[in-house]
């Protein structure tokens, strides 16, 4: 094992192959042989002929004549180095694991399944993050603890039970809301077995992907606007949430009214605050019909105030795009165009016709 022979080892001090920063173990283990006491599995290093180090793990029992006293000791040595190695390579990698489990942005855990409920049994920093708590205070929680919603908590047990019965992982967008915010998740969960309580047990990953789900609204909300205003003629195109009130107003709406991109703002207050007084009833009345589902579209004709103080004719035109879950109208888009020089001709064709029925009128009754 040491790379000697048997004529250069025998007479020779155990010191041989005892690496010189070891040497102090020959006494430690000389004081446990001469008070009759045996070492089990003893691991340490040993030197061999080349200079090379191996692991060893030594069995040494002393040996003692018919009166007791220690007249020698026997020792058996294994050679661990191979086993030594694997221990420290699986070690590196248990600790490289572990440190990318506890620094990753991401949520990971490993969770046990009730009836209706989720026990967290591990979770790392992006989760107790997530959760506004620490790693240490979420251990043994159930999420119905932590507030999460019973509709929510339902979400993830189909999930889990899926990946369950399909023995494979399952992944899944969830959108988490609480009373002031919304994150859209990705998960994937994966059935593990049994745990000691019998449970289920199953890992997770989940990222935040909000920001992506926000860029993807994003963009189906300018594609929206875009088909709108390829479909009509308006020269502003309008989206309005009808959930928040938020406007968005094009730049061409806003130059239409003799205004800079960042001169209006994007609440309904900006143009109805434009709309002539009155006006504005009629309006209203006129957008509450299409929202209510009684016209296809809203159309209507208006004055509208400008930057310089006076007033345009414009005509708007749009329809609901997007409704809730609850078929309640969430979104409608719709575009405004000038007309005013149409309506100062129609303004003057009326007059005109007003001054004639009045002459032929007068005429008549001459």
């Amino acid at each position: 094992m040491f790379g000697y022979s048997a004529a250069e080892a025998i007479g020779q001090p155990i010191t041989l192959i005892i690496p010189p920063e070891r040497q102090a173990e020959e006494a430690l283990i000389c004081q446990h042989l001469h008070h009759g006491q045996s070492m089990e599995t003893y691991e340490t290093q040993r030197q061999c002929k080349d200079g090379r180090l191996v692991e060893v793990a030594l069995t040494i029992s002393p040996v003692q004549n018919e009166t007791g006293l220690v007249i020698g000791a026997s020792k058996i040595a294994r050679d661990i180095t191979a086993q030594r190695q694997a221990q420290r390579a699986l070690q590196e990698q248990t600790a490289t694991l572990q440190s990318f489990y506890n620094s990753s942005p991401l949520m990971m855990g490993v969770v046990e399944l009730s009836d209706h409920d989720i026990l967290h049994v591990s979770d790392n920093q992006g989760t107790a993050t997530f959760f506004n708590t620490t790693v240490e205070a979420l251990e043994g929680r159930w999420a119905s603890e932590l507030g999460v919603a019973p509709d929510h908590i339902q979400a993830w047990v189909v999930h889990y039970r899926q990946s369950q019965t399909l023995g494979q992982p399952v992944q899944f967008d969830y959108a988490h809301t609480t009373d002031t915010t919304t994150t859209w998740l990705s998960v994937v969960v994966s059935y593990i077995g049994l745990g000691d309580s019998q449970r289920p047990r199953f890992s997770y990953v989940a990222a935040d992907i909000s920001d992506r789900k926000q860029a993807e609204a994003d963009l189906r909300a300018s594609e929206a606007r875009c088909q709108f205003a390829l479909e009509g003629p308006g020269d502003g195109v309008w989206d309005w949430n009808l959930q928040t009130n938020a406007l968005f107003l094009s730049r061409q709406w806003k130059a239409m009214l003799g205004y800079g991109e960042d001169e209006i703002g994007n609440s309904l207050d900006e143009w109805s605050s434009r709309v002539h007084p009155d006006d504005l009833e009629q309006c209203y009345a006129i957008l509450q019909r299409h929202l209510n589902g009684e016209t296809p579209i809203y159309r209507d004709e208006y004055r509208i105030c400008c930057k310089d103080g006076g007033y345009k004719w414009v005509l708007d035109r749009g329809k609901v795009v997007e409704w809730t879950e609850t078929g309640e109208p969430l979104r409608a888009i719709g575009t405004i165009s000038d007309i005013s020089d149409r309506k100062q001709m129609e303004l003057a064709l009326k007059a005109k016709n007003q001054e004639l029925d009045q002459f032929f009128s007068v005429n008549l009754f001459c």
